[in-house]
């Protein structure tokens, strides 16, 4: 397995579980229309994962920074 594709799959791991606990400290919050769009976004996200250039909405676009960055979620 090349190099790229463990990173992604290392990363789509990270953003899941980040996820999870980000939905573990909203308290009462989860039940608002907005975290329903949320979780269906994070759940299209576990099925398809990151783009590649197979993907032809994206097969010019060069996606390895964001591999390199863990986007923290922030109040």
């Amino acid at each position: 397995m090349n190099k790229a594709k463990i990173d992604t799959t290392e990363m789509l791991d990270w953003y899941l579980s980040t996820f999870n606990g980000f939905e573990n400290s909203l308290n009462g919050s989860r039940e608002t229309a907005f975290h329903s769009i949320r979780k269906s976004a994070i759940s299209r996200f576990a099925e398809l994962g990151f783009p590649g250039r197979r993907d032809e909405e994206w097969k010019y676009t060069n996606i390895s920074p964001i591999l390199k960055h863990k986007f923290q979620i922030t109040n």
